[in-house]
């Protein structure tokens, strides 16, 4: 029809426009040459003027275009340009059926057939065919196939083929997007670029690769762990005295601003263990720090616990499986076997729990940082000292606490040197200081010292 220079511009042509275009190797188009056929393959997706709606029983996803589709085709040059005679296509696809391969083939006869026959009165010898069928594929297949833009899936397997699709889509309109990164200040194409996993915030920010692996890198080596987080989003610090819930609070301090498994495959393997590690050891550090009763290094491989339960005396540590008491350190010994007095809370805190004043949320926040059983069981110990200060204040008691262990002693009998049973601590009596003892007498003996001739005041019979 032509002697083939038509085809040749062509190709050129469509070359430029598609690299992705493959043709058979005996093709050269630099020196102007054909083979006797023609073959060549090119990749396109079907995008839509709206959203094609893919529905499958309960699911429902939204695509903006079709991947997974390969136009193969084959030339005759002396046929060129007639899509009757001159140009053989096969559309394969990971979705389309033999009716939806039909109906395109159907479609694009109607559309070119006639310009692109000889025999016709509207033939062109000039019609890039293979131009106007490949722009015809991507742009106007949705609207044959899916009219209604709705596709309705037979099966979850169906569905899932959508769903893949959908993602490889974004992927490509991603590589080949534009992107500044807020580092480098370079604009760059998508395939060069990361998506941070940012939370809370309608807005997607990226970096580059080469900025993302710097940037973090030396966060992590130099052990800023804070920092770790995307540098576009504003930044609040977890308050923890605002939490009234222990599990959240905790669940909150622990979930890292940027997840551990965004870094594999861009960092080494000993940079990610140390982020792990160390981001740890703060979260841990912060807590134990809010809340005194909730996490403690193991004695045996000095890495932190943390306490499921605020009100537990009995923890186990996660990395060597360890399980031993809060309070004393030791090996775990059970409920009933009691190894000492915990660290106390402060008197302002149990009194301020105890306020009828103190709002209901205040009480909960406190809860969440002390424990609740252990708040309740300090508030009775509390208010039992207080009854017994004044029960020793009662003129004419017989009632002393040791200065040392704050035992409350009675005196029955005997002077007011007085010698705690439990810590053996040696005090006066009348006044309750620690006296001296080499010479615990010269309290009474001394004239210096207030109890100064009071050793035997109110013995029975004195």
């Amino acid at each position: 029809m032509n002697d083939g220079l038509n085809l040749t511009d062509d190709l050129q042509v469509l070359c430029d426009m598609y690299p992705e275009l493959t043709l058979n190797e005996h093709t050269d188009l630099n020196n102007g040459k054909t083979a006797e056929l023609v073959s060549g393959a090119l990749d396109f997706n079907i995008n839509f003027q709206e959203s094609l709606k893919v529905i499958f029983e309960d699911y429902q996803l939204t695509l903006e275009g079709l991947t997974s589709n390969k136009l193969l085709f084959t030339v005759d040059p002396q046929g060129y340009p007639s899509l009757r005679t001159g140009v053989t296509l096969e559309i394969s696809s990971q979705w389309m059926t033999e009716d939806d391969i039909m109906k395109i083939m159907d479609a694009l006869d109607k559309e070119f057939g006639d310009m692109t026959d000889p025999t016709t009165d509207k033939f062109d010898a000039y019609t890039p065919i293979l131009m106007l069928v490949f722009t015809f594929l991507q742009e106007d297949t949705a609207s044959i196939l899916f009219p209604d833009n709705v596709k309705n899936c037979l099966s979850k397997d169906e569905y899932s083929i959508y769903e893949s699709m959908k993602e490889d889509f974004e992927r490509i309109q991603h590589n080949s997007n534009n992107f500044d990164c807020c580092i480098c200040m370079e604009t760059k194409k998508g395939r060069h670029m990361v998506e941070l996993p940012c939370k809370n915030t309608d807005s997607r920010h990226y970096l580059c690769k080469d900025c993302l692996k710097s940037y973090y890198s030396t966060l992590i080596e130099e052990g800023s762990i804070e920092n770790i987080r995307c540098p576009e989003c504003p930044y609040k610090p977890i308050n923890l005295e605002k939490y009234t819930d222990y599990k959240k609070m905790k669940q909150s301090l622990f979930m890292p601003q940027i997840p551990f498994e965004f870094f594999q495959n861009i960092l080494s393997d000993e940079l990610c263990q140390r982020y792990k590690d160390l981001f740890y050891t703060q979260a841990a550090t912060k807590l134990s720090s809010h809340c005194p009763f909730a996490c403690k290094i193991c004695p045996r491989c000095d890495y932190w616990c943390i306490k499921e339960d605020l009100d537990d005396s009995l923890i186990q540590c996660s990395k060597c499986s360890f399980a031993f008491c809060f309070i004393c350190s030791h090996s775990w010994h059970g409920y009933t076997n009691p190894c000492g007095k915990a660290e106390k809370i402060a008197n302002e805190i149990i009194e301020e729990y105890m306020e009828d004043s103190t709002t209901r949320t205040r009480k909960k926040e406190l809860e969440t940082k002390y424990g609740k059983k252990r708040l309740q069981s300090e508030c009775e110990e509390y208010l039992a000292d207080k009854m017994l200060d004044l029960a020793i204040e009662e003129k004419g008691s017989n009632l002393q606490r040791c200065p040392s262990c704050r035992l409350v002693i009675e005196r029955s009998e005997g002077c007011n040197k007085m010698r705690c049973a439990v810590c053996h601590t040696l005090f006066c009596f009348i006044c309750g200081s620690i006296l001296d003892p080499d010479d615990p007498y010269s309290h009474f003996r001394e004239i210096i010292y207030p109890c100064y001739g009071r050793l035997f005041e109110g013995m029975p019979g004195t």
